[in-house]
């Protein structure tokens, strides 16, 4: 359910005039104009097909405007605020992976072009990322084009059928003794910080950490040949 904010008063009490506001008149017009503006109006109506057929369109795109504004603002602003945050760490990775690709902004680089500069190879977490990275840039250049579709079932389970992503929400939940939000914009903003947590251990400070420490002790593990 999308919450609705009541309409904001034109003035407030501190704006509103003790005494009503005067509208000062424009120009007067001449007769002549007034002849040239009816003529005008009725050539649009004539070249638009007739007085009924110009107000079937004017109801049709008030039906239009109308489904537009109804679309929840907070749903929308939801998806778009966790593709920028997907986005602006997998921004980081690659500057920080290639110190010399110079600058992605003026680059002027669309998401996709960016996943596929993003280097995976022997990383099987950032591999595994890619799936859901990829539908989650679809769903946002979705709703530029087409708005009304919204999140689908297959668009979700994308991002639930990414197995370190499914395992370690669920591990959440029971750590924190709270059921997780199953709701389909919950989840592409579970993924999107999930997506954006392991970006940015790819060229962290703590990532390199983790990095040697891993090395250090498959080092120290004897072979098993």
């Amino acid at each position: 359910m999308c919450p609705q904010n009541p309409p904001r008063p034109l003035l407030n009490e501190r704006e509103r005039p003790d005494t009503p506001a005067t509208i000062e008149p424009g120009p007067s017009k001449s007769p002549a104009d007034d002849l040239q503006a009816k003529k005008w109006a009725e050539l649009v109506v004539k070249e638009v097909g007739g007085g009924k057929r110009l107000r079937e369109i004017i109801e049709a795109e008030k039906q239009e405007d109308a489904g537009l504004w109804a679309l929840c603002p907070f749903t929308v602003g939801r998806i778009l605020r966790a593709h920028l945050y997907v986005e602006y760490f997998l921004d980081k990775a690659l500057a920080r992976a290639n110190p010399r690709l110079g600058s992605l902004s003026e680059a002027r680089l669309t998401c996709a072009q960016k996943l596929a500069l993003l280097d995976t190879k022997g990383d099987p977490i950032l591999t595994s990322l890619i799936p859901g990275l990829t539908q989650l840039n679809r769903i946002r250049n979705r709703l530029a084009h087409s708005p009304k579709e919204g999140l689908s079932d297959e668009d979700i389970s994308v991002f639930k059928g990414i197995p370190l992503f499914r395992g370690l929400r669920q591990a959440n939940a029971m750590a924190t003794g709270t059921k997780p939000d199953d709701s389909s914009v919950a989840i592409v903003e579970d993924f999107a910080r999930h997506a954006g947590g392991f970006l940015r251990l790819s060229y962290s400070d703590l990532g390199a950490a983790i990095g040697r420490v891993k090395a250090i002790q498959s080092a120290a593990q004897p072979d098993s040949a």
